[in-house]
Order: C-alpha cells, then structure tokens, then sequence
C-alpha cells in the first residue's frame, strides 16, 4: 500500500513550514466544510477528513503535538485525601489494643461525631464533628 502525500493534500511542497502547514489546513479547512458545502456535504465530509488527517500527520512530524486527550477527570477530595488516613493494622482502628475487645460509643452511638448547626454571616451551615472520645472511630476499648 502506498504512502499518502500528505503534503499534497494541503497542496504543499515537502519544504513547507509550520505557519505554511497550518495556514493551508486553514483556507482548506474554511473551503470544504460541511456546513459551507449544504449542496454536496457528502464529498466535503470525505475532502474535510482527508485535510484534518494530512494536518494532524504533518502538525505532529513538525513538533507541534496534537492538543492531549481529555482524560478521567479525578475527584480532587479523593486524590487530597487518598494518603492522609491510614488504617491501624494493629487494632483495625477500634482503637482497643490486640486481645481486646471494643464496643460501640456511648457518646456518638457508634456514628464518629456529630451534625451541628453552625451559623455563618451568608446563613445556617450543617457541620460534622468528629466525636473526641472515640475520634471518629465509634468504637471505644472496653
């Protein structure tokens, strides 16, 4: 299979520099577009994937990356807080030491701390307390 000529696509010459790659692209681009063509948008489509690909080929071997992919966006709460709380091995965060047991709170019921009002200037703002008997755990040694 021969190799395309890209560089005849945008009807350039082997020599072309990146501001004439692009300018080419540009005018092509502005002339065979879909929507500019209604009376034969079949072959404009066709012409106008032909010209993207020879720009994006060309665009790349002139150092001048195609715009990233977008990406997963990451929840930011999770990434902040991925390595600030381990668990304790050692008592699977009971809190009670090897061998003994723990139980529920009494103070928070077992559900770590509290949901309080709080009043702002801009109005009232519900807010978690962590309980400090058990530190959020809702267990406490026995």
């Amino acid at each position: 299979m021969a190799q395309r000529d890209y560089y005849a696509v945008l009807g350039l010459n082997k020599n072309a520099t990146d501001d004439e790659i692009k300018k080419a692209y540009k005018k092509l681009a502005k002339k065979y577009h879909p929507d500019l063509n209604p009376h034969d948008k079949k072959n404009a489509e066709a012409k106008m994937k032909e010209i993207n690909e020879a720009y994006a080929i060309l665009k790349e071997k002139c150092g001048q990356p195609n715009p990233p992919q977008p990406t997963e966006p990451k929840d930011p709460l999770e990434e902040l807080l991925k390595n600030q709380f381990k668990r304790c091995e050692e008592c699977d965060d009971t809190g009670a030491a090897k061998g003994t047991e723990s139980e529920t709170c009494p103070e928070c019921e077992g559900k770590g701390g509290f949901y309080i009002n709080v009043e702002k200037p801009f109005g009232v703002v519900i807010e978690f307390k962590r309980c400090k008997r058990c530190n959020g755990t809702g267990k406490v040694r026995v």
